[in-house]
C-alpha cells in the first residue's frame, strides 16, 4: 500500500490507515486482501464487524474532522498571568 500513499497508522491485522489522495481509492479498493476503503464514513455493515477496539481506533480516525472546542486559553502557557495548571494542589488541603 506505501506506493499509493503514507500509511499513517496501522491496527493489526485489519485496520491501516493511509494518507492517499482520494482519486487513488478505487485502485486501493482493488488490491488483493483489502475489503474496504473508507474516506470520509464508514459503512454500517463494515463497522457492524468491528471489534471495540477496532472501532475506538476508527472513532479516532473519524474525530479528525470534529469540531474541537476551544477555551479562552488555549495555546497559552499554563503559568501565565491568571492561568493555573488543572492538576495544581489544592491549597486547602
Amino acid at each position: 500500500m506505501g506506493g499509493f500513499g503514507q500509511v499513517t497508522s496501522t491496527f493489526p491485522p485489519r485496520l491501516v490507515l493511509l494518507a492517499a489522495p482520494t482519486s487513488r481509492a478505487r485502485e486501493v479498493a482493488a488490491l488483493p486482501g483489502v475489503r474496504a476503503v473508507c474516506v470520509d464514513a464508514v459503512p454500517a455493515d463494515l463497522r457492524a464487524v468491528l471489534s471495540p477496539a477496532e472501532s475506538l481506533f476508527v472513532d479516532g480516525w473519524l474525530a479528525r474532522h470534529a469540531e474541537k472546542s476551544r477555551g479562552p486559553s488555549d495555546g497559552r502557557p499554563w503559568d501565565a498571568p491568571g492561568h493555573t495548571p488543572p492538576d495544581a494542589p489544592n491549597p486547602t488541603g
